[in-house]
């Protein structure tokens, strides 16, 4: 039926409505509608309104396959299931499913600048590439699915806000965005644009995510959400990801991976634990009330993203797997520790700071060209070696009893030598240092080398040359060698046995002609002769004297050592 004007389908002498295998309603300057009982029962349908809108809103509709436009409305409601046969096209499109699915056959198009699709019990599947929307807006008991051909608004239409569904897919040729108030409330989420994609409102409510987009993917849900695999996508993939959280935790599932040039991960209340090896961001900043963990697969830069600089949390672990590690801006744990680990270096060429409420670690793979930017561990031994995270540590003892210092860690080990001191002394001269420390790296100060010196010399004793080594352990995990020295003792000059001068010693001459001749008085008694007394030193001297007479004169006299005595 076709009507110059506006069509309403009502009821007369007991028949209401349209019943019959295909149906064709088409008005002109006017509305199409029906009243309330006046349904259409037909396999096929076809509504249209020229200038006006076609309302067939009934309930109790039952059709098979729909097609319309209108120049203003178009709104269609079916007891049962909605097939779009050749498409519609109208201002803002309506189309309701009860028990049963609201679908479209390829080709059948949507063209509106709104449009609300719901199915009370069933699915939603409009996913032919060249539908053509401005705003949508939805609701279905089991799966959401809308595909479009350019820029679409999550919004309100026909009194609809938002998306509610189980499981929501939505992918579209450019930008993908929502109005205030226009929440996605389902259990799954995968959300793809050629553009950027931007939903960013509190109210969103999603367990599982998964997105993909061009510069930027954006999300915000009022609790938590695990990044995860639906329907072959996986994970999230963008120049630059934003995601925040409010009540609740943000995590990922093996296989659900970040790649991105920039990431941006919040929780307000909770934590964030995207842990898997794959992620592959190249700039992280971040931001949770409990703890902050990521695992990166390559290089990775601490900076700032969408102007939230560095990473801050009750406790943060940030570690990459290969490459550097770089802070272009600063690390903080309020309330526990905070851990950097990388494959490769440190790098803080702007001097960012790491601070902890307990202690920080940064463990990297090797000191050789990292540039630290001011930072320095703290406690007896700041620097450990010989350690790899998550793995075997040498130095594991030092770091346990210095567990609450600032440590660098490091899977290389340098070397250093144990260099024992010689030397050589009196006997009975206990010696100095025994050994000085060659080697050390980062200015470290070898508290945690410990060196057991060994030598038979070591008590001052026996006269000779005694090697000295010694047994050696590095706490700090250092690879030490030794370079051995010697000690050599010797007898004083105060104990030197000498040969026995008594009896004969080398002529010097000293008393030869040592009297000139000259006239004197006789001295008597000068000269007494006497016995050498055992031990009387100078009467041993004095027989020397006269061992070796050759004196060129004498002094007489009667007594003891006279002229005769010699």
């Amino acid at each position: 039926y076709r009507d110059a004007t506006g069509i309403v389908l009502g009821g007369f002498d007991g028949v209401s409505g349209v019943r019959a295998a295909q149906v064709s309603l088409r008005a002109g300057r006017g509305d199409l509608s029906q009243s309330a009982g006046a349904d259409i029962h037909s396999d096929s349908l076809l509504a249209s309104s020229e200038t006006g809108s076609v309302l067939l809103a009934n309930a109790t509709n039952e059709t098979g396959l729909l097609a319309g436009q209108a120049g203003q409305t178009f709104s269609y409601r079916d007891a049962t299931g909605i097939v779009l046969g050749s498409g519609i096209r109208a201002a803002q499109v309506s189309l309701r499913a009860g028990k049963g699915d609201l679908s479209q056959q390829f080709g059948a198009d949507i063209l509106a600048d709104g449009l609300l699709a719901s199915s009370e019990t069933g699915s939603v599947w409009l996913a032919n590439p060249r539908n053509a929307l401005h705003a949508l807006a939805g609701r279905a008991a089991g799966t959401f699915v809308f595909t479009n051909a350019d820029d679409l608004r999550i919004g309100t239409v026909d009194g609809v806000s938002g998306i509610q569904a189980s499981q929501v897919l939505l992918v579209g040729n450019g930008d993908l965005d929502q109005e205030p108030g226009a929440d996605i409330v389902a259990g799954r989420l995968v959300a793809v644009g050629t553009g950027s994609v931007r939903l960013e409102n509190p109210g969103n409510e999603m367990s599982l995510l998964v997105g993909l987009a061009g510069p930027t993917f954006s999300y915000r849900d009022a609790t938590g959400i695990v990044l995860g695999i639906i329907d072959e996508r996986s994970g999230v993939k963008a120049s630059q990801v934003l995601l925040q959280v409010g009540k609740g935790d943000l995590s990922q599932i093996v296989g659900a991976d970040l790649l991105a040039d920039s990431l941006l991960a919040i929780s307000e209340t909770g934590s964030v634990r995207l842990e898997n090896p794959t992620n592959a961001p190249y700039v992280l900043a971040g931001r949770a009330a409990g703890a902050f963990v990521f695992v990166n697969a390559d290089a990775l830069r601490i900076g700032s993203v969408d102007e939230v600089g560095g990473v801050v949390a009750g406790s943060v672990l940030v570690r990459n797997l290969l490459g550097d590690l770089t802070l272009d801006a600063p690390v903080a744990a309020t309330a526990g520790s905070a851990v950097l680990a990388t494959g490769g270096r440190l790098q803080n060429p702007g001097g960012q700071g790491v601070t902890a409420r307990s202690f920080w670690q940064i463990w990297a793979d090797t000191w050789i060209g990292e540039t630290r930017g001011g930072l320095a561990g703290s406690g007896p031994t700041p620097n450990l070696y010989g350690c790899t995270y998550g793995g075997a540590c040498v130095s594991a003892a030092a770091l346990a009893s210095s567990a609450a210092d600032n440590h660098f860690l490091y899977r290389q080990q340098p070397s250093a030598r144990i260099v024992f001191n010689s030397y050589a002394l009196p006997l009975g001269t206990l010696p100095g240092p025994l050994f000085g420390v060659d080697g050390l790296v980062l200015d470290d100060a070898g508290n945690g080398i410990e060196v057991s010196p060994q030598s038979d010399g070591l008590r001052g004793g026996p006269p000779g040359v005694h090697v000295l080594n010694g047994s050696f352990t590095s706490a700090e995990g250092y690879l030490l060698a030794s370079v051995p020295g010697t000690l050599t003792y010797y007898l004083s000059p105060e104990v030197v046995q000498r040969p026995d001068w008594v009896r004969r010693r080398p002529d010097t001459w000293l008393y030869d002609h040592n009297l000139a001749s000259a006239s004197m008085c006789p001295a008597p008694g000068i000269t007494t002769p006497s016995r050498v007394e055992e031990g009387d030193e100078l009467s041993r001297e004095w027989s020397l004297v006269k061992s070796r007479p050759r004196l060129g004169s004498c002094v007489p006299g009667d007594k003891r050592n006279g002229c005769a005595d010699f």
